[in-house]
């Protein structure tokens, strides 16, 4: 029998999954209390801290080059930050608490996916600066509605439960 990592047991059981989203996001709000914001702290991924490219990349380019950008802390996060170099900046890796903590002092987070890990923490007070090329999100906001009505129209039929 093949072993299955603990990350795609969390995946796919809804009931471990449950379990990291709610006490996962419950340990980020407490954790939230204890940390400030900083206004000038910029942290960067590309395709959830695999790689050092994208449009993620061009903008870290642009930013170190800019003298308006100079007075601020910039952080890669990468899943193995001994793979990379950066020209300047700091690196953290994906998934510790030092990721979680800065991600939560971050006022900005720029990247091509996702930083949340799937928990429930971006606050009102996070820029998030999704950069992802492909659909449009109009298309996907069109699609989610659409599903909704269909798995509604579904449930009245076969169920009656809404």
């Amino acid at each position: 029998m093949a072993s299955i990592s603990l990350i795609n047991k969390v995946k796919y059981s809804r009931i471990l999954y449950y379990l990291y989203f709610y006490l996962g996001s419950l340990f980020i709000r407490i954790l939230k209390i204890f940390l400030r914001k900083e206004d000038n702290l910029i942290v960067f991924s590309s395709y959830g801290g695999r790689r050092f490219d994208d449009s993620p990349k061009v903008l870290y380019d642009l930013m170190i080059k800019d003298n308006r950008f100079s007075n601020y802390s910039i952080v890669w996060a990468f899943i193995d930050p001994t793979k990379f170099q950066l020209p300047k900046g700091q690196i953290v890796r994906v998934d510790t608490f030092d990721y979680y903590k800065t991600l939560l002092k971050a006022r900005v987070w720029i990247t091509n996916t996702t930083m949340n890990r799937g928990l429930d923490f971006t606050g009102i007070n996070t820029v998030s600066f999704n950069t992802w090329h492909g659909t449009p999100i109009s298309i996907l906001v069109q699609m989610s509605i659409q599903g909704r009505r269909r798995l509604r129209q579904k449930a009245k039929v076969k169920y009656q439960i809404f």
